[in-house]
C-alpha cells in the first residue's frame, strides 16, 4: 500500500505543481521552494480527498510535508490511527 501513497504524492506534485518527474523521495519541496506555499493547501485537500484522512493545521509542518518521503510516512501513519 505504501507505495502506492508514494506514487499518488508524487504524480501529485508532477501533475498540479509542474514538479518534474524525475523528482526524488527526499527532495525537499517547500523548503527549497520548488513548490510553493500556495501549493500547501492544494496539497491538504488532496491528501485528506485521495487518503481519506483528516490534517490539523498543526500538523502542516516541514517535517510532515517537505519530502515525499515523509509525506509518505505521515499519510500511512494517518491511516492507521
Amino acid at each position: 500500500m505504501e507505495n502506492n501513497i508514494k506514487d499518488k504524492i508524487k504524480q501529485f506534485f508532477v501533475d498540479e505543481c509542474g514538479v518534474e518527474a524525475t523528482i526524488t523521495d527526499s527532495d525537499q519541496l517547500f523548503s527549497s521552494g520548488l513548490v510553493s506555499s500556495i501549493n500547501m493547501v492544494q496539497l491538504l485537500v488532496f491528501l485528506e480527498g485521495e487518503f481519506d484522512i483528516k490534517v490539523s493545521p498543526l500538523e502542516t509542518s516541514l517535517d510532515n510535508f517537505d519530502t515525499i518521503q515523509t509525506l509518505e510516512s505521515f499519510v500511512a501513519q494517518k491511516q492507521t490511527s
